[in-house]
């Protein structure tokens, strides 16, 4: 099921890339991970508000692209970026609200096209390892 997605964001994030060269701009890449199944809510039995697609897509632009990639993964994708800090204030944004709304914990690695990278596989490998960057 997921294996299926990595193919569709990897051709997903290289149209991306060739767009950014030819028109010049960044594109920022963020790698979501929550890690547990559930947060808690109002009572240890009813859990509370986990994370999914919809509402990470209401942090967002509305052509930026989100996908699940595994079972607690999501992937962001900010094209048309300007800034090197512009992936950083949606990550703080992404994490905020995390918080506010109660979805547990949210780790978040981000990287930048091109400064993190020439290629779809290497701003992938770059937003994992700043993931789980302590």
């Amino acid at each position: 099921m997921f294996g299926s997605g990595k193919k569709h964001l990897r051709r997903l994030l290289d149209g991306e890339i060739n767009r950014a060269q030819r028109f010049d701009y960044s594109i920022g890449l963020l790698e979501l991970e929550v890690k547990e199944k559930f947060s808690e809510g109002i009572h240890h039995l009813l859990p509370g508000t986990t994370l999914n697609v919809t509402k990470i897509r209401s942090q967002l632009r509305s052509y930026d692209h989100v996908e699940n990639t595994a079972v607690r993964r999501f992937t962001v994708i900010l094209p048309n970026i300007r800034h090197l800090n512009e992936a950083d204030v949606v990550r703080s944004r992404i994490r905020r609200t995390a918080d506010q709304q109660r979805w547990g914990a949210v780790n978040i690695g981000i990287a930048v096209y091109p400064f993190d990278g020439d290629n779809a596989e290497e701003i992938l490998r770059k937003a994992e390892t700043d993931m789980i960057r302590p």
